[in-house]
């Protein structure tokens, strides 16, 4: 008995991995929007309930999203969140500015006029998201923003490893920037990194990168995090 003529129907079978996506997605919703508080516990059993999935569904995700950093999981104590420490995002911006600072070397010379007019979409999305207070849209243009450079890389072994970091810069990123309406200046930090990279000049777009990774991004963000712990 054969059953190959059920590959021509239209089903199309939801995957296993396509699962753990949506799930570790939708965690990393409730972060940014403080649904889930940094620190807190992770309650399995209305997490499935609430998200619609199975609870070895969920356990997966909770694997991936510990890869992600995102949470810490303990035999017989469960998953939590994340604890944000100021040396634990000195050591995350650290290595972005590391990776990132290869990605630009990298992708300048192969950045052409359609990226830049992408570069520049982004830029202009987060403008006009900042004066309609649309910090999800800031948040997402700014990750598109830097993607574009990360995908003229075209390696993929940093591809990867700038893949695994994004989704904690991500939940970082949203936390810092909304709790001290950071958001409204992001438009014109991507605006000067832009300007760097139209230089066409490695070390100055490099530079540029570097301090935006860590004087931008990590300064403010250590101040947000000495506040919150002192």
């Amino acid at each position: 008995m054969t059953t190959l003529g059920l590959l021509n129907g239209p089903c199309s079978p939801v995957r296993p991995q396509d699962i753990t996506e949506g799930i570790c997605a939708a965690i990393q919703d409730m972060l940014i929007q403080g649904q889930l508080v940094l620190g807190s516990r992770l309650p399995e059993v209305e997490l499935s309930s609430q998200l619609g999935v199975s609870r070895p569904s969920l356990r997966e995700a909770f694997r991936v999203l510990q890869q992600q950093g995102l949470i810490s999981i303990e035999p017989r104590k469960g998953a939590t969140v994340m604890h944000a420490s100021p040396e634990d995002l000195n050591a995350l911006c650290e290595y972005r500015a590391g990776l990132e600072d290869m990605a630009v070397r990298i992708a300048l010379s192969k950045l052409d006029e359609k990226d830049y007019e992408r570069l520049e979409m982004y830029v202009s999305l987060m403008s006009v998201a900042a004066q309609a207070s649309n910090t999800m849209t800031i948040l997402e243009a700014d990750m598109n923003f830097h993607q574009v450079i990360y995908d003229k890389c075209d390696n993929p072994y940093l591809a990867a490893a700038l893949k695994g970091l994004s989704p904690k810069v991500r939940v970082y990123s949203f936390i810092y920037r909304k709790k001290h309406s950071q958001f409204g200046v992001t438009w014109e930090r991507h605006q000067q990194l832009l300007e760097a990279y139209r230089t066409g000049d490695v070390e100055i777009a490099a530079k540029a990168n570097r301090h935006h990774v860590m004087v931008d991004s990590l300064g403010g963000s250590l101040e947000f995090l000495e506040h919150r712990h002192g």
